[in-house]
């Protein structure tokens, strides 16, 4: 048996192998109690390409779509992710506050229909112990309301309030009270 002929067997093992991962990452997230992400459209078209080098049937290549949850997903997904990704462009956005310190840059942005993003950005060059992990960026989104007085943020949880208040040409922030 030529070589060549083992790789459609291999890239079928590949994309099932893939396709069983993204299905028990679910079950996996539930126990380890974590997030554990899945691998949208890889499991799919490997074993959508193997099925289709097997058989030669379209029918089949195309059934390994809705067997793979992360594709699924992915698919589903896609339209909140635009719709979040349109919400917050740079074309939406009405107000950028950056502070500035040693290690890090915090970011507000205030957008239209009320949305909010802040993102910390940590200096990675810091000195840490390199025996834990570094947090290198992170972020929160939230809602804010306001004028000319001031800017009240508040995450998206409900659990925090943050006051933006104008002091002389420059802003500062405050926790507020819920």
């Amino acid at each position: 048996m030529p070589t060549w002929t083992l790789l459609p067997d291999f890239v079928l093992l590949l994309g099932a192998w893939i396709v069983g991962c993204n299905a028990l990452a679910p079950l996996a997230a539930r126990r380890l109690g974590r997030n554990v992400s899945t691998v949208p459209l890889v499991g799919a078209s490997l074993l959508g390409a193997g099925l289709y080098s097997k058989t030669g049937s379209w029918a089949w290549a195309l059934a390994a779509v809705p067997l793979d949850v992360g594709t699924l997903a992915f698919v589903f997904g896609l339209p909140g992710l635009l719709r979040e990704l349109r919400a917050t462009s740079f074309r939406r956005r009405l107000h950028r506050f950056v502070a500035r310190e040693e290690d890090r840059t915090v970011t507000i942005e205030l957008f239209r229909d009320s949305r909010a993003v802040l993102t910390f950005l940590f200096d990675p060059r810091a000195e840490r112990d390199p025996r834990t992990s570094r947090l290198v960026r992170s972020g929160v989104c939230g809602r804010w309301s306001g004028g000319p007085e001031g800017f009240l943020l508040a995450d998206d949880a409900g659990q925090r309030r943050l006051a933006l208040l104008p002091e002389g040409k420059a802003y500062v922030t405050a926790e507020a009270t819920p």
